[in-house]
Formats: structure tokens, sequence, C-alpha cells
């Protein structure tokens, strides 16, 4: 018996996280580059219930 069903089946999961990797990077390069206006920033704040 052989492994190379699963040595195939393990190339195309790495193929799908690389490309999924290389979308995110893309995706927050497009984010970080653009400008942001002081209201736009996220400032975190605890509220009691």
């Amino acid at each position: 018996m052989t492994k190379e069903p699963k040595l195939t089946s393990a190339v195309c999961i790495i193929v799908d996280y690389d490309n999924e990797i290389k979308r995110l990077q893309k995706e927050t390069m497009t984010e970080t580059s653009l400008p942001t206006s002081p209201s736009s920033t996220h400032t975190p704040s605890h509220q009691e219930l």
C-alpha cells in the first residue's frame, strides 16, 4: 500500500493554505496603506454590566 493518495492530498492542502495566506497578506497590505482618520481608530473601552 502506498502513501501517494495522502501525499497528493497534503500537497493540495498546502497549496490552498498558501493561496489563503497570500490573499490575507495582500488584504492586510491594502488596509494598512489606506490613510485613516482620527475618528476611525478604535479605542478599547470597558463597560460594567
